[in-house]
């Protein structure tokens, strides 16, 4: 059976793409372009017996050591998917 349901970020989970790091500032849009879909559809698999979630993103933390680029200024990678993940569905979070 299915053991693990795997969600892309960018376009999939969010209308929005974050390229190399998101700015911080356009964070909140970025959330609301989040797919009510996706929502849904992690709601009900994270209450099914036996269902792991996880996200699927190019970016990477590492992006935060790129010129212009620092956790103060830029959001990326898990810490992303869990920002979108908490305003949506915060009890899919482990």
């Amino acid at each position: 059976g299915i053991e693990v349901v795997v969600f892309d970020m960018d376009q999939t989970m969010s209308a929005g793409h974050c390229g190399d790091g998101l700015p911080r500032e356009e964070l909140t849009s970025y959330v609301l372009r989040a797919s009510t879909d996706f929502a849904t559809a992690a709601m009900a698999l994270h209450r099914a017996p036996g269902i792991r979630l996880a996200v699927a993103t190019g970016s990477d933390p590492v992006e935060y050591d790129l010129p212009g680029h620092s956790r103060a200024t830029h959001i990326c990678g898990p810490d992303l998917a869990t920002a979108v993940i908490e305003a949506w569905c915060p009890e899919a979070l482990p």
